[in-house]
């Protein structure tokens, strides 16, 4: 596989999800075996979980989008794979850089109910709150990962702009995670989901041809169903938590004697074995660490920073 490296000027990117260029999609049929849409619908008929796929084409160039499984429980991850074939006679090239194939990947969930926004808290305090809810923020469920990286552990990608090809007969592949999980940790609602992926084709012709030139992408998208079972996270939510570790006295104490503007770093909610921790990141490296009950909202744990 060649590759033609051009150089943007942002130096990360946060996302996963590929932009369509002024393209129609290309046309995806579920392969033998996949769900159908409708099917993804929580029953109380319980159905067997299974391996799905679907497979969409363009120009002689196969893409396919499978699930370990088409449904599991909130909260499992659910491991998926997407490989790309050239069955043509030419090399193909497609718009690469960032995180290469995972690039494509997305997930459309269905509609959630924002929390509580809680106490609005004054100084420092609130540069900490907000610090945390929007790091806990994103659209309902935690991007889709590379399998390598750990469990609730932030990533970027970088921002270069790359046009790589495929030769003849060759089939490139990726491996990737949804989590099922929301970004601060708690399962994610269950319901129907879709995992969408959009592989960047540009065009037949070896990259440092088409790279020269490059046209408009046209991608080929598809679309699989998966379906998170279980009942809805019943616990505290993440904003309330914040709250309580906030107000507890000797948390309340450390941030009027020790926290300055200057010296916070960052702030970050997220459900740790069945518990809340609000961690509260300073800019030399130390952290304050407090434990909240998602059931009772009384704090277990404080761990001050010096």
């Amino acid at each position: 596989m060649n590759t033609v490296r051009r150089s943007l000027p942002a130096i990360a990117l946060l996302t996963v999800i590929v932009a369509a260029c002024q393209a129609s999609p290309a046309s995806s049929e579920p392969a033998p075996g996949s769900p159908d849409p409708a099917s993804a619908a929580p029953s109380s008929v319980p159905i067997e979980p299974s391996p799905a796929s679907v497979t969409g084409q363009h120009d002689a160039v196969i893409v396919t989008l499978s699930a370990a499984t088409d449904r599991a429980p909130a909260g499992e991850p659910i491991r998926l794979r997407v490989d790309v074939l050239n069955a043509g006679l030419t090399p193909v090239t497609w718009q690469s850089g960032g995180c290469e194939l995972l690039n494509g990947f997305a997930i459309l969930a269905p509609p959630i109910v924002a929390p509580p926004a809680g106490r609005d808290w004054p100084g420092v305090a609130g540069q900490a709150k907000f610090s945390a809810v929007s790091m806990a923020s994103g659209g309902g469920v935690e991007m889709i990962r590379d399998p390598a990286v750990p469990e609730g552990m932030a990533f970027g990608c970088t921002a270069d702009l790359r046009y790589d090809d495929i030769q003849p007969g060759e089939t490139i592949s990726a491996e990737a995670i949804f989590s099922g999980r929301a970004p601060d940790g708690q399962p994610a609602a269950p319901g129907a989901y879709r995992i969408t992926y959009a592989f960047p084709y540009l065009a037949r012709g070896a990259a440092e041809e088409i790279g020269m030139a490059p046209p408009a992408v046209r991608p080929i998208e598809l679309a699989l169903p998966v379906t998170l079972e279980g009942a809805a996270f019943a616990g505290m939510p993440s904003t309330l938590a914040i709250d309580a570790a906030l107000a507890e006295p000797r948390v309340a104490t450390w941030i009027d004697e020790h926290l300055t503007p200057q010296r916070l770093g960052g702030a970050e909610i997220r459900l740790v074995d069945g518990a809340w921790q609000l961690t509260i990141q300073l800019i030399d490296g130390l952290s304050t660490v407090v434990t909240v009950d998602p059931a009772t909202g009384a704090v277990t744990d404080v761990r001050l920073a010096d």
